[in-house]
């Protein structure tokens, strides 16, 4: 047997034993680990597939998990901690179609793209029915439940709004008669962050309540350059404001110092040497909070004179809770909570089909479940019949008497409503974590080292504690359906299902994901992978970041799986097509129209005159005569009336215009409405002479041009329709001058694809432009 043990060290000493590892000395196989107190002895097949595991916590006797696996790797049947079987169905397209459990059964459909249309949840006394519905862009756009007993049918639905770079912009809460219920607008930074939440309606007892119990109807989030909350208005319903004003420490400018208000007591708060918060006063009083030496939470005295002690197991997550003199142990499934196991005699276990928790079962003198729904976060928004109301940030209460999972899928700590994310603690009142991300600032922690969410807790998630996800890439939805299946023809669709369904749970752990699961995991990289290629060539630059993040969260954990060499080819071939789209498919297109490929290359000019910059008198800043690189084209743009103009000051060939085109559409902001954008081309431009004669008619008209521009607009139409643009390709030979004028006045976008175009008085009127010098050191051609 091999062992492997992680250390914290201070100073060059030893200080804590994190973690010891044992593997198998022949096969590599892990067949143990140990933390703390914590112990967890693993079982592998011929095959090295973990199939059992035994479970060592103090408190509570030897617990073992049995898990029965196809050939094909997929579970069949599973036997947690408790002695709970649960069973696995799949469809004929591998998909988790039932889980039968002893507390609740399971059944899933999905739609032609493999995304979950409906989730049935059942018990002996009651069901719950999720539905799922998607928009045109593959979001989600409308979630409802409906929950029966034998009193009858209750049914609530979350209608969704999402902007195009995948930002939810409104979110409504719906009765069984569709009537509202609340409705709420977020607003976004361009940094994506949230600023506004505003709740336009709402009935009695559903508006959102601050930390102080105070209903609101709006909050206005003002952050800094690196996402610290700097400010937080609130306005309440009852009448009248408060505003928080965050102070930061002067050196460690992300560590929070204190907060004031007008309307409430503050907060003051003090730190160890590492970063983590060690005393916070509030309105309740003063909590004072203990951290061992690996910076992990280990106690917490409350105001109230309570007291909290925590134990950390493998993967550095809290697997005990010491309240009150009694023991709460914690385990977990796949990184997400489990059960909670107390020596008080009652075990809460969580039923969840993948990350989605479905159900929440209480297991003592009598078992009792609860049916629950959750929204696109997992917050909990609907238990049986009624609903619940969550802060932007998850303030909140639990009802007592019931379920106890809350935002974002996960249970609050009683006492302090804090959650216990990985090593961490988040405090919804702050807004914040009280210790630093170990992988910030250079890692997937992002920038801040307290903030949560990157300033964006509406549309993230942070189970771990140490990176966000982001709810719109929830596997089935744009990157499953537009690039998964393209990746494998559809084969990823069914393996990433099965994946959200059982493996995800397939083994009872304390603290860290089964290693079975690496397959999965791999799949989700390479997704990732691929839709970070995806965001890059459509220019969705938010959505590549959050693309790259979960790519690096899950390929870490999955390269041994073997398929992160395929999500890398597959971006570096998505970069390529995005770098190189008109440059790969030019010729082909040339060849279909009958043009030279070579004539792509050459500028569309006309004729020059004494008033145009030639070489050698040109700046060397716009040409290099040593190398006799050509101009540097500059791209001006001006808007008057609600038109933006873009033109050119020198000679272009239509494969930079091509190339112009894709960059602006990369670059354009997501607009609500449909908006023009107008591509002007059809002949050569001219830099010192009308390009209409007498009759109104334009010269230096080139067929060749349109049927360039006829093979080449297809891809720029498709990068501006996902922005909501409209491409209209514009053959100025069939306008009047007249008609050209007034052309230029519509509102929109439009864009001159000829050469000096920014010597057009024309162009300049229409768009506020001043007259500006335009270059030349191509050839004089003259108009036929």
């Amino acid at each position: 047997m091999l062992r492997r043990t992680n250390r914290m060290f201070n100073g060059g000493r030893a200080v804590e034993t994190l973690s010891t590892h044992a593997y198998d000395r022949h096969t590599g196989f892990a067949q143990a680990m140990t933390a703390g107190l914590d112990g967890m002895d693993f079982t592998v097949d011929y095959l090295g597939r973990h199939t059992a595991q035994r479970l060592r916590m103090p408190g509570m006797g030897e617990r073992t998990t049995r898990t029965t696996l196809s050939p094909n790797d997929r579970p069949l049947e599973q036997r947690d901690v408790h002695g709970v079987t649960r069973r696995f169905t799949y469809d004929l397209l591998g998909r988790l179609s039932k889980v039968t459990d002893e507390h609740v059964d399971v059944t899933l459909t999905y739609d032609v793209l493999s995304r979950l249309s409906s989730r049935v949840a059942a018990t002996e006394v009651a069901s719950m029915v999720e539905r799922r519905s998607y928009g045109a862009d593959g979001r989600l756009c409308l979630q409802s439940w409906e929950h029966s007993t034998s009193g009858g049918t209750q049914r609530h639905a979350i209608a969704l709004t999402w902007e195009a770079d995948g930002k939810l912009i409104r979110r409504r809460y719906l009765d069984d008669a569709d009537r509202c219920i609340r409705d709420e607008v977020m607003g976004y930074d361009a940094r994506g962050r949230l600023v506004d939440h505003d709740v336009r309606e709402a009935r009695s007892g559903a508006w959102p309540r601050d930390e102080a119990g105070r209903e609101y109807r709006r909050q206005i989030f003002v952050f800094d350059a690196i996402d610290n909350l700097t400010r937080v208005e609130t306005t309440f319903v009852a009448g009248g404001s408060n505003v928080a004003t965050l102070h930061y420490d002067a050196i460690d400018r992300d560590r929070l110092a204190y907060i004031t208000e007008t309307s409430g007591a503050g907060m003051s708060m003090s730190y160890d040497p590492n970063g983590a918060m060690i005393e916070l006063h509030d309105r309740d009083g003063a909590h004072t909070i203990g951290f061992d030496a690996a910076a992990r939470l280990t106690s917490v005295g409350h105001a109230n004179g309570s007291s909290t002690r925590y134990r950390h197991g493998p993967g550095n997550r809290i697997t005990g809770v010491i309240r009150d003199g009694q023991l709460a142990n914690r385990i977990f499934e796949d990184g997400r909570l489990a059960c909670i196991v107390s020596s008080s005699g009652e075990t809460r276990r969580y039923v969840r089909i993948g990350a989605t928790l479905v159900a929440e079962t209480a297991l003592s003198a009598g078992v009792r479940t609860w049916l629950v729904g959750g929204d696109m976060q997992g917050s909990i928004v609907v238990e049986g019949g009624t609903t619940r109301t969550y802060g932007a940030y998850g303030v909140g209460t639990v009802p007592s008497g019931g379920a106890t999972t809350a935002f974002a899928g996960e249970v609050p700590e009683p006492v302090s409503n804090w959650y216990l994310l990985g090593q961490r603690a988040y405090v919804p009142a702050m807004r914040r974590f009280i210790s630093p991300d170990p992988f910030s600032p250079f890692d997937r922690g992002g920038l801040n080292r307290y903030a949560y969410c990157g300033g964006d807790p509406i549309g993230r998630i942070d189970p771990s504690g140490n990176s966000w996800l982001n709810i719109g890439l929830a596997i089935f939805g744009i990157a499953t359906a537009a690039v998964a299946a393209v990746i494998s023809g559809g084969a990823a669709l069914a393996a990433v299902a099965a994946a959200a369904g059982p493996l995800a749970g397939a083994v009872s752990t304390p603290s860290v994901i089964a290693l079975s699961a690496a397959a999965a995991i791999d799949v989700v990289s390479l997704v990732a992978e691929g839709g970070s290629a995806l965001a890059t060539i459509t220019g969705d630059d938010s959505l590549a970041s959050v693309f790259g993040t979960i790519a690096l969260a899950t390929g870490v954990l999955g390269t041994a799986a073997g398929l992160a060499s395929v999500a890398k080819a597959t971006v570096r071939a998505g970069r390529r097509l995005a770098n190189g789209r008109f440059g790969s498919r030019a010729p082909a297109i040339a060849a279909r129209s009958g043009i030279d490929p070579a004539w792509l290359h050459r500028p569309l000019g006309g004729d020059d005159s004494v008033h145009v910059v030639r070489s050698p008198h040109i700046p060397s800043a716009k040409f290099d005569r040593r190398t006799r690189v050509g101009l540097k084209a500059e791209w001006r743009s001006g808007t008057r009336n609600g038109a933006t103009h873009y033109a050119v000051d020198v000679q272009v060939t239509v494969s930079e215009i091509m190339d112009k085109v894709k960059e602006i559409a990369l670059t354009l902001p997501p607009q609500r409405e449909v908006t023009p954008f107008y591509v002007y081309g059809g002949a050569h431009g001219a830099a010192d002479r009308s390009t209409w004669d007498a009759n109104g008619v334009r010269l230096g008209a080139d067929p060749q041009i349109r049927q360039a521009y006829d093979g080449l607009l297809d891809w720029p139409a498709h990068l501006l329709a996902l922005k909501n643009y409209r491409l209209e390709y514009v053959h100025v030979p069939d306008l009047h001058v007249t008609t050209f004028e007034k052309h230029l006045t519509f509102p929109g976008i439009h864009f001159h694809g000829s050469c000096w175009s920014l010597a057009d008085p024309r162009v300049l009127n229409a768009s506020g432009m001043g007259p500006a010098t335009v270059y030349s050191t191509h050839p004089v051609t003259s108009y036929p």
